[in-house]
Formats: structure tokens, C-alpha cells, sequence
């Protein structure tokens, strides 16, 4: 080996015992199954945190529209500051 080229360890390991895969045999689902199964979960709670907070909002929304007006008009004073 030529003393300009740098030394490549992976290259070497390549040539002597072939391209090491650590996930060769294993099956799609069970290499991503753990993954997948998160993210539908996550996916999942997102979905009914965001229609928890629409439905709430709602029922907020449309009580204060339903609500009846004031009996009383709210007088305001302003004070001048000295």
C-alpha cells in the first residue's frame, strides 16, 4: 500500500469479511415494527389531544354566544395619572 493513500479500516473489513449489515435477516415488521407501533401511538394521542382542545373551545364559544346580555351596561372610570 502506497504511503499517500490513508488507511480505510472499513474498506479492509469489507474485503476480508464482506459488508457488515447488522439488521440483515431480520424481517420489515419486527426491524420496524417498535418505530411503527410508536408512531401510531403518538399519531394517535395528537389526533385526540387536538379534538379534545376543538371541543372544548366550542362548547366555550357557544356558551358565551348563548349566554344572556348584561342586565347592567359596565361602566368604566378613567383615571388621569397625575
Amino acid at each position: 500500500m502506497p504511503m499517500n493513500e490513508q488507511f480505510d479500516v472499513q474498506k479492509e473489513l469489507d474485503a476480508v469479511i464482506d459488508h457488515y449489515d447488522e439488521g440483515r435477516g431480520e424481517r420489515f415488521l419486527r426491524r420496524y415494527g417498535r418505530l411503527l407501533g410508536r408512531a401510531v401511538a403518538f399519531m394517535t394521542l395528537a389526533i385526540a389531544a387536538a379534538g379534545l382542545i376543538f371541543f372544548i373551545l366550542d362548547k366555550h364559544v357557544t356558551d358565551a354566544r348563548n349566554a344572556p346580555p348584561p342586565k347592567k351596561p359596565v361602566s368604566v372610570q378613567i383615571v388621569p395619572s397625575r
